[in-house]
């Protein structure tokens, strides 16, 4: 019995020795876990700190700090001003629709369109800024209609200082310095501001790239009415051969002369001098009705498809 009963004290001894080193495994385990939740918790707690630090003071996070693409002539801080986004704000409660009206009325047309954004943490707004796109005889217009006078007047109108509208005109100025196209009225059709403001507002929408190879636009008033400005037709260039483009709705210039990624050069302008060099277009001679002077031209013509806005440019076997 004596024996048995030693065996079995071992043996107790041994489990409980084994119950022992789990339960200071288990309690060191609870402490190691305890710890890092704290460690985690303390971490989360800073960073959550920091950034309500930097939500509340970097301006990235303000309305004042907010994103602006689309500019031409004004800088960043001009819009913010134009805007009434300067004062203190976050972009969490940015006035998207009274921060467009405010943008639109004080920028006394000069920004013709504006789309802002704000997630609650940044902020952007895309602009479109008035700028030249034509001229007639030796006056500019612009996408708005008006001449540099007008804009000039615009300027002045600004709430700003003398040194930024001074700066605002010689920007405005460096516009000229594009190639732009002339503009040609039909006969019977006066030169004066009204129907030169009609004329320019169907260049609205296409950029400088596109304009630069429009060497003229021929409004053509077939009919003889007062829709005079519906139809025309345009002599364009590529730096070789001269083409005329035909049957152009007025109403349909941006997508005509898409600007976007240099489309209108990259592929409209291509595939005219892809069918010019396969001898497939003969040149024939054209003038502008106010002018003498004559371009031998390769013509083309475009077709618009109402339904799906589909431009097809095919050689003009009229010319």
């Amino acid at each position: 019995y004596k024996g048995v009963t030693m065996a079995l004290e071992n043996e107790l001894s041994k489990q409980t020795n084994v119950s022992l080193n789990s339960v200071e495994k288990a309690i060191s385990f609870n402490v190691k876990v305890r710890f890092f939740k704290k460690i985690i918790s303390l971490i989360s707690t800073f960073i959550l700190f920091l950034f309500l630090i930097l939500f509340f003071t970097l301006p990235v996070f303000q309305t004042r700090g907010i994103s602006v693409s689309g500019l031409k002539h004004f800088s960043r801080e001009e819009i913010v001003s134009l805007s009434k986004l300067e004062s203190y704000r976050l972009n969490l409660f940015m006035p998207i629709e009274e921060s467009k009206e405010n943008l639109l009325s004080n920028s006394c047309s000069l920004i013709s369109d504006c789309e802002f954004y704000s997630n609650g943490l940044t902020s952007s707004v895309k602009i479109k800024e008035d700028y030249a796109v034509c001229k007639y005889q030796n006056e500019f217009y612009f996408a708005s209609g008006k001449n540099y006078k007008g804009i000039k007047d615009s300027i002045s109108q600004l709430k700003f200082g003398d040194e930024v509208k001074n700066r605002l005109y010689e920007n405005f100025l460096k516009d000229f310095s594009n190639k732009l196209p002339t503009i040609h009225l039909p006969d019977g059709i006066t030169g004066d501001e009204s129907n030169l403001a009609i004329a320019s507002q169907t260049l609205k929408g296409v950029e400088f790239n596109t304009l630069s190879s429009i060497v003229g636009i021929q409004f053509k008033n077939n009919n003889k009415d007062e829709n005079w400005s519906n139809v025309a037709e345009a002599i364009l260039f590529d730096g070789t051969y001269h083409y005329k483009l035909s049957s152009l709705r007025s109403d349909k210039f941006p997508l005509y002369f898409y600007s976007e990624n240099d489309y209108f050069n990259l592929n409209v302008l291509k595939q005219m001098r892809y069918s010019v060099e396969k001898g497939d277009v003969k040149t024939s001679q054209y003038h502008f009705e106010d002018e003498e002077s004559v371009y031998e031209v390769y013509s083309f013509k475009a077709l618009f498809n109402d339904k799906d806005a589909h431009i097809k440019i095919v050689k003009d076997k009229e010319a």
